[in-house]
């Protein structure tokens, strides 16, 4: 069970296709590929799609310096990281949540912090009531070190097998934000996110192969479980 940043609001949801009819549209999302050590797995819904999504692949000489990192969702698991990036920018809008209440009357401050949480860097997210000159309001409380660490993730950009997928850590994103309500709750920013991607026949527990011996066919798998498994995880 995989937990996301809370629905967006239904009329955002949809859109108008050449017909005129009303048409849902296929939303990507990220999920964690392990569940950091003593909370579930989470993930991340997107508003909308990005409207470009960049890969560099760099020649055979700017791949040979290799770094890597420790999986912290997986102790003694060892992941190459090569010098491939994934770049892409996301939209959020929490204005109708904003105003009419609910689990986004926070704004896009519960997307942002659903997003540090998968990077580490926080370890909860709990909410409280502080009252303010509105009246009552609920505000975001986490803990946590406020620094990201190397969190292996899934990133789809659809969920038909012909979508864009990849695999790889967030090495860094930046938040613009660009609206707020008259209280100066943030309800609307801009992210932009870079991916160091990880390739999945790169993996090291103790001896060459996959994690656990699990050596993975790059054709066929994604990961160490199936396409179609990794697609159940596609959010309601």
């Amino acid at each position: 069970m995989v937990q996301f940043n809370p629905d967006f609001d239904a009329a955002l949801q949809a859109t108008y296709g050449p017909d005129g009819q009303t048409q849902t549209v296929v939303r990507g999302y990220i999920v964690q590929d392990k569940a950091m050590p003593g909370q579930g797995k989470q993930g991340l819904k997107f508003l909308f799609n990005p409207s470009t999504v960049r890969v560099t692949y760099p020649s055979y000489e700017g791949n040979i310096a290799v770094s890597s990192g420790v999986d912290p969702t997986a102790p003694g698991l060892f992941r190459g990281v090569t010098n491939q990036i994934l770049s892409f920018s996301l939209l959020f809008d929490r204005w109708a949540e904003a105003v009419g209440g609910g689990a986004g009357a926070n704004g896009v401050n519960v997307d942002i912090n659903q997003l540090k949480v998968m990077t580490g860097m926080e370890t909860a997210q709990n909410f409280t009531t502080d009252r303010d000159n509105g009246g009552n309001t609920e505000t975001l409380k986490t803990t946590g070190t406020g620094v990201p660490v190397f969190v292996p993730m899934r990133f789809y950009f659809g969920t038909s097998a012909n979508s864009l997928r990849y695999f790889g850590s967030i090495t860094e994103f930046s938040v613009e934000y660009t609206h707020w309500t008259h209280l100066m709750v943030p309800t609307r920013c801009a992210v932009e996110m870079t991916v160091a991607l990880i390739p999945d026949t790169v993996e090291f527990s103790g001896s060459a192969g996959g994690d656990n011996g699990y050596n993975p066919d790059p054709l066929h798998d994604f990961g160490n479980n199936s396409a179609l498994e990794r697609l159940r995880e596609v959010p309601n």
